[in-house]
């Protein structure tokens, strides 16, 4: 069972931090009248663009 859990936060991880580098994810701090506000932004239009693409150069080299 810990293992299991094991593998999912590490697959978690990776595809925060593949999310992130490919700016799918923005993560922004902002500190205004004593109060510290963290803010998590998803780029849908972003996600389904590079997925569109990535399913194009799937089919482009299962032609090949």
């Amino acid at each position: 069972m810990m293992r299991v859990l094991g593998v999912l936060v590490l697959l978690l991880v990776v595809v925060a931090a593949i999310g992130y580098h490919q700016g799918w994810f923005i993560a922004e701090s902002h500190d205004a009248n004593g109060q510290h506000t963290v803010t998590l932004t998803v780029d849908k239009n972003k996600i389904d663009q590079d997925g569109a693409r990535a399913k194009q150069q799937v089919e482009d080299l299962a032609h090949q």
